[in-house]
């Protein structure tokens, strides 16, 4: 066989094939020789007494792994690998081509891979398994002396195939969060040299421009006062008969229109069949976002009240770009970016808008957009209310994690955007370099939870826990959830617009449509 090598034979698989079923002379009278030392112990045990040691024990355990070791130096002869660890030739099988290196035990890894054709540690490993399973058949034959070697040969422990750089350097998916992971980041980001901090909304409010107005609205809303139009009562009262103790929950329909129109009995409806039958069902997030939020906002959203100004949009793809938005940690490093499910945005469409737009992408070194991600469907509409949803009774922790980051990156580039509008200014050290409060919104499973982020002048940013809105386990929590939208929708376009068109570069107030 070594003359074809030596010749350059091509087909090194055939003669790995050739060598295993091949025996030399000697090896063929070693195993004959054991052989029939076996059989002679055969005959002497039922003379041992019981529990005494048997001799052809230890000799199959050592023709065993004699067989082993005659298998891998065979093949290593074979391909022109020598045992002491000279390079293999330009023939050897890419599965030999680690043979000169390791230990014994990676030697015969190799060698089974070589033997099926493989050509990576896992697969050999997977290969060999019918040849570790039958010499792991009899533990009192085989004892510890094998146990290394079959482990190797075997690959009990696969995680650790991954390298420990590999294993180090995985980062936190953004829906991996655990809730341990995000309280820990959400500490650290507390003593962050611009510190990101938690809290539930004080009884007497934060005297921040506009969000003690809101938030006093939202409770309003939250117990239900003035969610459905007087002109539903019957209807309402009828199919849902629970509306009989909850007369406040009606009001005139002019003062129900300054938020918006009443969404129909039967969105109500299908909103609370499917939101329970996304629970009951043990859906994922995904079903819930499409069944359940999206119909919930087009109730809210998609009427001639804020048609043509505010609008949303499902942005699951959308990641926060670039990475220097991102708040930074006590160590210096940034946080993982993240991820909200919707974004609530104006629609700021005017040919003057557009073309200020273009202009400050022409000028942008990198690519240009209003909001801290570069995703192409909210490059030019500013959001202004971010979405993060998560599954009934659980995520509430990494949820909050995830609006937080959002809401420091999104304060950052409304900054840079304000600096870019008065350059060579003082405008930094103004108010109004960002919005006086940024409304998020997270929704736990049925669940509608408003928070508000503000960014004080010292860069501290507070993430306030303004309360539960509405829940579409119920009618009345439907009606709620919803009529809390528009009233958050109503901010962003009566507020919000006028400040982002007062702040961002090149655009004036009389440009939004």
């Amino acid at each position: 066989m070594l003359e074809h090598v030596e010749h350059g034979e091509s087909d090194s698989f055939g003669l790995v094939w050739s060598w295993l079923f091949s025996t030399s002379e000697s090896d063929a009278g070693t195993e004959a020789e054991a052989a029939r030392e076996i059989t002679a112990d055969e005959k002497d045990k039922a003379k041992r007494p019981h529990g005494e040691a048997s001799g052809h024990k230890i000799k199959r355990r050592r023709l065993a792994l004699a067989e082993t070791d005659n298998l891998v130096n065979g093949i290593s002869a074979a391909t022109g690998v020598a045992a002491g660890g000279s390079a293999p030739t330009a023939m050897t099988p890419p599965a030999l081509s680690g043979m000169s290196k390791g230990s014994p035990s990676r030697k015969r890894k190799l060698a089974v891979s070589a033997t099926c054709g493989t050509d990576d540690d896992s697969t050999a490993d997977e290969a060999g398994e019918g040849y570790a399973q039958k010499m792991e058949e009899d533990e009192d034959v085989w004892g510890a002396e094998a146990k290394p070697r079959l482990q190797s040969l075997h690959g009990q422990n696969r995680r650790s195939r991954l390298p420990s750089s590999s294993r180090s350097s995985a980062s936190v998916s953004k829906r991996d969060y655990s809730p341990e992971s995000a309280g820990r980041v959400l500490g650290d980001l507390g003593i962050a040299p611009e510190p990101v901090l938690v809290e539930d909304m004080p009884e007497l409010g934060v005297s921040v421009p506009d969000l003690d107005e809101i938030v006093g609205d939202m409770k309003r809303i939250s117990v239900g006062i003035g969610v459905v139009s007087s002109s539903l009562k019957q209807e309402v009262e009828s199919e849902f008969p629970q509306f009989t103790s909850t007369p406040f929950a009606f009001v005139p329909d002019a003062d129900k229109s300054v938020l918006g129109p009443c969404p129909s009995l039967d969105d109500v409806h299908d909103i609370l069949k499917n939101s329970h039958k996304c629970n009951r069902e043990g859906d994922c997030e995904a079903s819930w976002n499409c069944r359940v939020h999206t119909p919930l906002l087009e109730c809210a959203l998609d009427n001639h009240t804020y048609e043509e100004k505010v609008d949303f949009k499902n942005c699951t793809a959308a990641t926060i770009e670039p990475d220097a938005l991102l708040p930074e940690l006590p160590s210096g490093l940034r946080t993982e970016p993240s991820t909200v499910d919707f974004a609530i945005h104006l629609r700021v469409l005017s040919p003057t808008v557009e073309t200020a737009y273009h202009e400050l992408a022409a000028l942008s070194r990198d690519s240009f957009s209003v909001n801290h991600t570069f995703h192409l469907s909210l490059r030019f509409h500013p959001i202004a209310i971010s979405i993060k949803t998560t599954l009934p009774g659980e995520g509430l922790t990494a949820a909050t994690l995830q609006a937080s980051v959002w809401a420091v990156a999104q304060f950052n580039i409304l900054e840079e955007l304000a600096k870019l509008s008065h350059p060579g200014s003082d405008e930094q050290d103004k108010e109004g370099k960002w919005p006086s409060f940024l409304p998020l919104i997270i929704v736990q499973g049925y669940q509608w939870i408003l928070f508000a982020a503000v960014k004080e002048e010292n860069r501290a940013t507070t993430i306030y826990n303004c309360g539960t809105f509405g829940s579409t386990n119920s009618s009345l929590g439907t009606f709620q959830a919803i009529a809390g939208v528009q009233r958050l929708a109503k901010w962003a376009r009566d507020a919000y617009e006028p400040w982002f068109m007062e702040h961002a570069p090149g655009l004036k107030q009389e440009d939004a449509m």
